[in-house]
């Protein structure tokens, strides 16, 4: 594989990162994707505005207890990534506030484990 192909197929790699929050304090986020991040990383995505390779979501998806569509919700947004052109990694960060022109602001959210993820997306 040349490294113009190897460059492309990592710039369509992706990760979805649920942040946990305590006390106002970013804990250790479990990232689902085929990448690693760390801390650093994730604190330097906050001052980012979303773009075609961030989103961030303030809610959980939903999974549980409702429709289809409003469970598809998810994966809308990993085809959108997946199907648009990009030169970096695109990430879709959940627990966020967004803050324009500043520091979005972690909140956290529910636990997702990486099985319900995969079982979801596997599901569809």
């Amino acid at each position: 594989m040349g490294a113009n192909t190897q460059n492309a197929a990592a710039a369509r790699r992706g990760s979805v990162i649920p942040l946990r929050v305590r006390n106002g304090e970013l804990q250790k986020a479990e990232c689902y994707s085929s990448s690693t991040m760390n801390a650093d990383e994730i604190a330097q995505l906050l001052w980012q505005s979303e773009s075609e390779t961030l989103d961030f979501k303030r809610d959980q998806y939903p999974f549980d207890g409702v429709t289809d569509e409003q469970r598809s919700e998810l994966l809308k947004d990993i085809l959108a990534f997946a199907n648009s052109w990009r030169s970096a990694p695109a990430r879709i960060l959940i627990g966020v506030d967004e803050v324009k022109h500043g520091r979005s602001v972690p909140v956290g959210t529910e636990h997702l484990t990486n099985r319900s993820l995969q079982t979801f997306v596997n599901s569809k």
